[in-house]
């Protein structure tokens, strides 16, 4: 499963940072993968959240596989 959060970095662009759980370890230590998606900075909010989510359920179908 992955969650997003919309980063604004100081210079003004946008990325969204994403987590993915990848469940347990054998010492029961959780296992993530963090990412950085730069979308479009041409975008509405809304269409780079898509873009973001997206890419996301990509990243997640691929590593989960």
């Amino acid at each position: 499963m992955a969650s997003l959060k919309r980063v604004t970095l100081k210079n003004g662009r946008v990325v969204y940072r994403i987590v993915i759980s990848l469940g347990y370890d054998s010492q029961r230590h959780k296992l993530v993968k963090n990412l950085t998606y730069s979308v479009n900075q041409s975008s509405s909010p809304r269409q780079q959240e898509k873009e973001a989510l997206r890419y996301a359920i990509e990243v997640d179908e691929y590593l989960c596989a």
